[in-house]
């Protein structure tokens, strides 16, 4: 079984950074080597410390749509109170929305923007319930906006994931502020991967203070033996995991 951990820091978005205040969601990713897993988990005692139980799955059609178009569609279910849902826009380069910045290295941040569904009914289970259940209108609307005529029955479930998430409850040493660990663990008929996602939330007021705060992240994880950031993100990892091979392989 094979190990990743994805260091991701996160800062939290408010709606008023999409009308131009200046204030941006900065997440800050690092795919860590094999090799540096047990640092990680050694550095937080995580084993000693249980943390809240998550099933998490992504959309997207077999030969993805979606995410050739930018978009992301992913539903959570913890093991206690209701789901939530978002649809997440991510675009590349020097345009797009820039209400939050995602970065997976040091040369560019990926620029999005999400509308989340926080209160999904508790009677929907994300296994079970058709998918165009598990999103809200507004969502529905900004797909549907970006893929005219697009038919929600041709999406596939891309789980499950089974988290554990640790909020806020860590330190990185030489970075101030506090970090959220998640473990995902992928499961298909015949494999299974690990991820762990190591997170802290803030909010930077200009594109150079996200860049300044993602080299503080990688400063410190680099110090603290976690290694160098890959360019990879976890849904990246999580869509190809599950998606099935072609027509041709099968």
């Amino acid at each position: 079984m094979k190990w990743f951990a994805l260091l991701v820091v996160l800062v939290a978005w408010q709606p008023e950074a999409m009308a131009g205040s200046g204030s941006f969601k900065t997440e800050v990713k690092l795919l860590v080597p094999d090799a540096a897993v047990g640092t990680a988990m050694e550095l937080w005692a995580m084993p000693k410390h249980p943390g809240k139980k998550v099933s998490i799955y992504f959309f997207d059609t077999p030969t993805g749509t979606l995410a050739t178009n930018g978009l992301i569609l992913r539903a959570r279910q913890p093991a206690e109170g209701r789901g939530d849902s978002v649809v997440k826009v991510r675009t590349t380069g020097d345009t797009g929305p820039i209400s939050e910045l995602d970065w997976t290295d040091e040369t560019q941040p990926l620029r999005s923007f999400s509308v989340a569904n926080p209160r999904t009914p508790a009677d929907l289970a994300v296994d079970k319930t058709p998918v165009n259940r598990l999103f809200n209108p507004e969502q529905r609307k900004l797909v549907e906006t970006r893929l005219p005529g697009f038919q929600w029955n041709t999406l596939r479930r891309f789980g499950p994931i089974l988290a554990e998430v640790w909020d806020q409850r860590f330190q990185l040493p030489n970075f101030s502020a506090p970090v959220t660990v998640e473990h995902w663990r992928l499961i298909s008929v015949f494999r299974m991967r690990d991820i762990l996602e190591i997170s802290t939330r803030d909010r930077t007021p200009s594109v150079e203070a996200s860049r300044a705060f993602a080299h503080q992240f990688y400063t410190a994880a680099a110090a603290a033996r976690l290694g160098q950031p890959s360019g990879e993100t976890k849904t990246t990892i999580a869509l190809e995991f599950f998606r099935p091979p072609p027509a041709n392989l099968r």
